[in-house]
């Protein structure tokens, strides 16, 4: 089964809870959301 990319959205992300979801989410975005930086964080985990 090939890897599906994961972006997390979360109204506020303390640093040491992103570092532990880290082996699970590709990255995280949070609320509000930015159109140009979601955008980019698509891109980025799309890249193989």
């Amino acid at each position: 089964m090939p890897d599906l990319p994961i972006i997390a959205q979360t109204a506020y992300a303390l640093q040491h809870e992103m570092e532990k979801y880290g082996d699970i989410f590709d990255d995280y975005i949070t609320k509000p959301i930015n159109e140009i930086e979601l955008k980019q964080k698509i891109f980025d985990v799309m890249i193989f």
